[in-house]
């Protein structure tokens, strides 16, 4: 064997392991992908030697991995920045690729991908039955979605999987989760696609898991009471990235907006250096608002709502310094602040007549039940359908 091939072969096998351990440190970290891949391509290039392709592939590995450290370094190093916003844009995570396309609705839709999403894009219930009478819908970001498990362990499938072992097959759960998505997405899903075209149905019971997202609104200047001029504009090309290289996640950002012009708007600025440590007012006054449309568009429809508090990993917010997807709150004070918002949806949806899953609390999960900051493992994702199940009978309970 020759010495390059020796060099290519003992490169890429050091490779496989540093990402190996990277990977076990922290699964799903992008770095260790990234570093895969750049490693694979510099293997190549060994493997190729001083040829003009040996050249094209060591200059496109070296690119792959300054890209991704410049990202994550100046994120850290920046972290109220526009660079800790980029991160939180180019480096997706999930269990499944989630392709999307612009929506002039919501900043951006679903696309029906794989068989882990159905004809409308929405991701799928494994185990619910094609034989139902009944619907429940839920809506709520990549916390509903779940975005880090797979279909079959995402905890609205975890309800369906009860709901089958209680004797209720009948009854059909619909997983409406945008990852990102807030109560204005939540709004609009619910207004337009919620109904069940194949059965003639609307949803026995709308169920509501939101508060991550709509904190990413605070204190955003002149918000806008749709989060229209920024939070929904901001999602158009979420989802077109890559989990596996920065330089895709670059190009699959920036072609859209060459090739579209100037016909989608660009967000307005979101950070603001005098946004103070607590909730804003006028975020309070929208949610407020958002509840109480949730819970008419429900009782319209025939359907009760059932809102579930928030829940994160308390051990991931801990530091002053922000991690990008909430560009005006300090990471230690996202638990407090969240806390505030539940109690304000609590309050509106029991004034409302709505259901709330009061026992459904942040005491009750641990570091040990989420892959990172907020988003469930399996055993989150159970623990977590286990609590809501209760409620879910509650908010059923006229259905026959």
């Amino acid at each position: 064997m020759k010495r390059t091939h020796l060099a290519s072969l003992g490169l890429l096998i050091s490779g496989i392991l540093i990402a190996t351990l990277l990977e076990s440190l922290r699964p799903g970290n992008f770095i260790s992908y990234s570093f895969l891949l750049a490693v694979i391509i510099l293997s190549l290039a060994i493997l190729f030697g001083k040829t003009r392709i040996g050249y094209v592939f060591f200059l496109v590995g070296i690119i792959e991995i300054l890209l991704t450290l410049s990202i994550m370094s100046l994120a850290r190093a920046f972290p109220q920045s526009k660079m800790a916003l980029l991160k939180s844009y180019l480096l997706p995570h999930g269990k499944t690729k989630i392709k999307t396309e612009f929506s002039i609705l919501t900043g951006r839709r679903l696309l029906s991908s794989d068989d882990d999403h159905d004809a409308f894009g929405f991701r799928r219930v494994p185990d619910r039955s094609n034989n139902y009478s009944s619907q429940i819908a839920i809506y709520g970001g990549s916390t509903t979605y779940d975005v880090l498990v797979d279909s079959k362990d995402s905890w609205p499938n975890q309800l369906q999987i009860l709901l089958n072992n209680s004797g209720r097959s009948d009854v059909a759960i619909r997983n409406l989760g945008l990852p990102g998505a807030s109560t204005s997405e939540a709004i609009v899903f619910q207004s337009f696609y919620d109904y069940d075209q194949l059965k003639d149905l609307y949803p026995v019971c709308s169920i509501h898991y939101h508060g991550w997202n709509d904190l990413r609104n605070n204190y955003v200047p002149n918000l806008d009471p749709a989060y229209a001029d920024w939070h929904l504009l901001s999602q158009v090309n979420r989802g077109m990235g890559s989990k596996y290289s920065s330089i895709i996640a670059l190009t699959s950002a920036m072609v859209p907006r060459i090739f579209t012009g100037n016909t989608i708007p660009k967000p307005s600025p979101a950070l603001n250096p005098s946004a103070k440590q607590k909730l804003d007012k006028n975020l309070e006054k929208i949610i407020r608002r958002n509840i109480k449309t949730i819970v008419a568009i429900s009782s319209k429809n025939g359907g009760k709502a059932l809102f579930i508090p928030q829940i994160l990993n308390p051990a991931k917010f801990t530091e002053q310094s922000r991690y990008g997807w909430l560009p005006n709150v300090d990471d230690n004070r996202v638990m407090p602040l969240l806390a505030e918002l539940n109690k304000i949806v609590r309050t509106t949806a029991t004034e409302m007549g709505a259901i709330y899953a009061v026992n459904v609390n942040q005491s009750k999960f641990t570091n040990d039940d989420f892959v990172d900051n907020g988003h469930f493992n399996s055993a989150g994702s159970k623990k977590f359908a286990v609590l809501v199940y209760p409620y879910l009978s509650i908010c059923m309970q006229n259905v026959k």
